[in-house]
Order: structure tokens, then C-alpha cells, then sequence
């Protein structure tokens, strides 16, 4: 073996221990490479150029090429136990007893390094990507996010090109690109999560989002209750959250994606999350069906609501209107501005909530509530109406303390 061009295989056996003691650079994924070929090109007396280094170790030609391109994207780069494995059996095959000091520079490289048995491939597209971000739900960030998603996020399969079997779990995140807000919030989830902004656009579907192929991030949204595909849409439940803060901080993030602005409902396909959330904080008020929709709605209520906002104070800015509570308005004795939002409101819940209740609600007498409805074309049910059909007291939507 030419000493000159070679590797000196004595120093391959240096102890771990040693190299930390005496204060040495990590053992990189580029040194690895260029002691291979240093290696390689004294065996064989030849150049070792990346493209032949490649077909040494695998039979992709380009192997190397990649691997410097994630490297360079990432200075943490590492490769897995698992491919250093497939190298070594590679050496083994092309250069037989030839192969043992190439092998010890590989193993000194897994000595030196703390390396995952398997590679994960997200990584070479978000270098700094927080793969575990939702393994345990124990800040309200957390709670939020995981709130959001479960009103606007998804999961499901990918499946492999062609010619390839394998199946991967992929998320997806994404909100209207006509709204500045929406699409600050989407970047702001990115950047919480470490997403190269580069693979953050616009899809076909008018939604600014991203999305990203990773079975341990979609295993721990399981986990927490969210569901593959389209049972989602109708079967989630309220998640296990420890503390009644984070409870909240989930709840906000549901609002923030599938609430009304200037208002305290939420709407879910799922009347069963819906009634968890009624159970799990003691809601009066009723879950009623949208009218030409296959969504359920239900309103918090504006003691609550205001709750979430005090207790997570980095939601969307454009739905962190605070509400005023009934109790509020009776103590102030004060006239409701009539917005888009109420009037929408009112012409929903005027034949579901008895109009006694409605005007204790926002405040106003059963006339000036009259005069809303004629202005606006909305139909009152008429004088005895709740009465004859039994139905005072099935729907109290808003009431609180009265």
C-alpha cells in the first residue's frame, strides 16, 4: 500500500474517549469521504472521483453527490447506520479482503458519531425540521397548533413511485391565500415547525400551505386523536390535554381555523367533538345543524372566549375580538352595534331561540330586535309560537346566568 496516499489504518482504532479528551473536530461526513477515497485510490492506483466513490459504496452513481448537497444544507448532516451498513456490505462485494481498511474508516465514523439507525429523508429538505414538535402537547404553543390542525390540517398516504411498494404518512397545512392574516399564520406554523420557506406555496386548490412526507410527526398527531383521510372531517374527538390551559390554547386554535369572527362558534362535521367540548366545560348552550351544510355549530359563549384569549395571547389578530358577556350588558345598560356578523347571526337562531332569550342576549328590547328583523327581511316566527310547539327552554344558545 502506497503510505503516501493512503490511510493510515493504526489511527482508525483511536478510542473515542481519546478524540474528546484531546479536544478534536467532530469526525464529519465530508472527512469520511475524503478518507475513503484517499483510501481507495491507494488500493486501486487510480483517482477516485465522487461518481466512482458512489458505485464503491452503492449503486447509485450520484450517492455522493447527494450527500455533499445535504451536507451543504446542513452542516449537522449525518448518515444512518442503516446506509453505512448497505456501504459496507458494497466494499465487501467489489473488493473482498481488500475491503477491511475502507470498512474501519466507516466504523470509526459510526465511533465518533451518535447516528439514527434509519435516515430520515425530511431532513434533507428541512435541515433543522423539529421532527418531534408534537410528541408531548406540554406548552400551549403546542396546544394551539394542534387546536388549528385539527380544524384545518390533514393527514394521509403517499405512496411510492412507480415500481415502489412503500406507503408514507404525509401531513398537509394550508389556509386561504387571499388572506394576508391566513397566510402570515401559515408561515408563522412553518417557522414554529422549521420549514424551509422554499416548499411553502400556493396550491391548485387556492390554498397557501405546505406539506411534508414524515411518519413520526403523523404517528404522534395520531396519537393526540387526529385522523387519516377523510374520517376526520367527521369523527374527531376533543384530545387528552393535561391542564385546562392547554384545553384552552387547543380550543382557540380550533376557533381560529373553523370559528366565526365577532363570535363565539365553532363548527365541526363531528357533533360528537362538539359535545365533548359542550360536556368538558359545562356549555349551556345548544349544538344546532347549518342550514344547507353537513357542519354542526356551537357557540362557547363570550365568558369562555375571552378565557382562550387571556390565556394565549398569540392567535390570530383579526379573531381576537373580544366579546361583551350578558352580565356586562345588563350592568352597562348599553346598545349593541348591529354588525354583518349579528344580522347573519340573528337570521340563523331567530326560529331556534325563543326571542325572550335572544334580546336578554345582546341586550336590546323585543322591538328594537323587531325593527332588526323587518330592516333585514328576516322572518319571526310568530306570537305563541314557542309556546304551542313546547319547545322554551330546548335551545338557551346564548344565555348565561340568567
Amino acid at each position: 500500500m502506497d503510505k503516501g496516499h493512503g490511510v493510515n489504518i493504526e489511527n482508525l482504532n483511536t478510542d473515542i474517549s481519546t478524540d474528546i479528551k484531546f479536544g478534536k473536530e467532530p469526525y464529519t461526513v465530508l472527512m469520511l469521504i475524503s478518507d475513503l477515497k484517499k483510501d481507495l485510490q491507494s488500493i486501486t492506483n487510480s483517482i477516485i472521483s465522487d461518481k466512482k466513490l458512489s458505485k464503491y459504496l452503492s449503486q447509485n452513481e450520484k450517492l455522493i453527490t447527494y450527500i455533499k448537497k445535504n451536507n451543504k444544507r446542513n452542516s449537522r448532516f449525518q448518515i444512518s447506520l442503516q446506509e453505512l451498513s448497505k456501504y459496507k456490505a458494497n466494499l465487501k462485494t467489489r473488493l473482498k479482503e481488500k475491503s477491511l481498511s475502507a470498512i474501519k474508516i466507516i466504523e470509526k465514523y459510526k465511533r465518533l458519531n451518535i447516528l439514527k439507525k434509519r435516515p430520515d429523508k425530511i431532513f434533507n429538505f428541512h435541515p433543522n425540521f423539529k421532527l418531534y414538535y408534537f410528541k408531548n402537547i406540554n406548552t400551549k404553543e403546542k396546544a394551539y397548533w394542534l387546536g388549528f390542525i385539527f380544524a384545518d390540517g390533514s393527514i394521509g398516504y403517499k405512496r411510492g413511485g412507480r415500481g415502489k411498494k412503500s406507503i408514507n404518512l404525509r401531513f398537509r397545512f394550508g389556509l386561504d391565500v387571499k388572506d394576508i392574516e391566513s397566510v402570515n399564520t401559515v408561515d408563522c406554523f412553518a417557522k414554529t415547525l422549521r420549514i424551509e420557506p422554499k416548499y411553502i406555496n400556493i396550491k391548485s386548490n387556492g390554498l397557501y400551505g405546505f406539506e411534508i412526507t414524515c411518519d413520526i410527526l403523523v404517528n404522534h398527531l395520531i396519537d393526540h386523536g387526529l385522523l387519516i383521510g377523510k374520517k376526520k372531517t367527521y369523527n374527531i374527538e376533543l384530545p387528552i390535554l393535561n391542564s385546562r390551559e392547554l384545553l384552552l390554547a387547543f380550543l382557540l386554535g380550533f376557533f381560529d381555523g373553523d370559528g366565526k369572527r365577532g363570535s363565539s362558534r365553532i363548527t365541526s362535521s363531528s357533533i360528537k367533538f362538539l359535545n365533548q367540548i359542550k360536556s368538558k366545560f359545562n356549555l349551556p348552550y345548544t349544538i344546532y345543524h347549518e342550514p344547507e351544510k353537513t357542519a354542526w355549530s356551537l357557540h362557547l359563549g363570550a365568558e369562555l372566549f375571552n378565557q382562550m384569549l387571556d390565556n394565549y395571547k398569540k392567535s390570530m389578530p383579526k379573531k381576537r375580538v373580544r366579546l361583551v358577556t350578558p352580565k356586562e350588558l345588563k350592568g352597562r345598560n348599553t346598545k349593541i352595534i348591529i354588525t354583518i356578523d349579528i344580522i347573519e347571526e340573528i337570521q340563523k337562531l331567530v326560529s331556534i331561540v325563543p326571542i325572550k332569550e335572544l334580546c336578554a342576549y345582546y341586550g336590546i328590547s323585543s322591538s328594537r330586535l323587531g325593527q332588526i328583523c323587518r330592516e333585514n327581511n328576516i322572518i319571526i316566527p310568530p306570537r305563541g309560537y314557542w309556546i304551542k310547539n313546547k319547545k322554551i327552554g330546548i335551545s338557551p344558545l346564548f344565555i348565561e346566568g340568567l
